[in-house]
């Protein structure tokens, strides 16, 4: 069931991103990285590495209660 606090999600890897045409470079406190593009998505998710970049020039990460889903599943993913 979708509500505002249960989203669900896929996952796209680099390899399947065919060019950059799909990606944009966006700026957050100086440190550019590499966005995919999907204006209908609910949320945006970063990797590890972006984030890295982004916690060194002090962006701190806040408490959701929102719970993201795999494409067609009950199950939420758990936040590592």
């Amino acid at each position: 069931m979708w509500t505002s606090a249960n989203l669900h999600t896929f996952v796209v890897n680099k390899s399947q991103i065919a060019d950059r045409l799909t990606t944009a470079a966006v700026t957050i406190n100086g440190v550019e990285i590499y966005m995919l593009i999907d204006s209908g998505a609910s949320v945006n998710v970063i990797n590890n590495n972006s984030f890295q970049k982004l916690h060194a020039t002090g962006v701190m990460l806040t408490h959701t209660r929102v719970r993201l889903f795999p494409y067609s599943s009950n199950t939420p993913l758990l936040a590592s």
